[in-house]
């Protein structure tokens, strides 16, 4: 017969919000003033690309460096802002994040597109998730399928039936570094996730081989 799934969701219902991480790319633009000749002045927009190092630190030319490392966007424009004012400058101007690459989530298995993801500041549901790789599936599908998820989130595993997932009215979302699977019956039988950070390729064969 079925085993019987001990299902297991998430205690957190709401998204993640991101935070600034090391390799991040941030967009610092100002406006600049000028007065011509005749007295006519232009105003002309000036940016700076700016890559958070590797000790959490952008360098902000003709300002100085600021930390925004484990900052959400709003705190890091603050910081900005407060460095700003200490060098007596104006504090117009625009910060956003153009390029996320410090966190990801993985997704795998027979229902969806196996790849490593960026985390960005757009939330996305689990229920997006398994409906969007899926095209479309109902809860009749669901059940009949008897396709089970998998999400692994830190030293957590929760397991539960993309029926109970699809009944619930809370949205439930990803979150940097989860794993997330997609199984149908009889797939992967009796086989736990394998963990294989920090393993050579050669070793991770063996791991999984054994």
């Amino acid at each position: 017969g079925r085993e019987q799934l001990q299902e297991l969701l998430p205690s957190e219902r709401g998204p993640f919000p991101y935070l600034i991480g090391v390799g991040d790319v941030l967009n610092y633009a100002t406006i600049i003033t000028s007065i011509d000749e005749a007295g006519a002045t232009t105003q002309k927009i000036q940016s700076q690309s700016l890559l958070v190092s590797a000790t959490g630190d952008v360098n902000i030319l003709g300002v100085g460096e600021v930390s925004v490392s484990g900052l959400r966007l709003g705190e890091a424009r603050n910081e900005v802002s407060q460095l700003l004012l200490r060098r007596g400058l104006a504090i117009d101007f625009q910060l956003e994040i153009i390029d996320f690459k410090s966190q990801h989530y993985v997704v795998g298995g027979q229902y969806v597109n196996h790849g490593v993801y960026p985390y960005t500041t757009t939330p996305v549901s689990l229920n997006a998730l398994l409906t969007g790789a899926a095209e479309t599936l109902s809860l009749a599908d669901a059940e009949s399928l008897n396709i089970t998820v998998r999400l692994i989130r830190g030293e957590q595993q929760y397991r539960f039936t993309a029926k109970r997932l699809l009944m619930e009215t809370a949205q439930f979302y990803i979150y940097p570094g989860d794993r997330f699977f997609v199984e149908t019956a009889g797939l992967n039988s009796g086989i736990d996730p394998i963990s294989v950070v920090g393993l050579t390729a050669d070793q991770a064969r063996l791991l999984i081989e054994r």
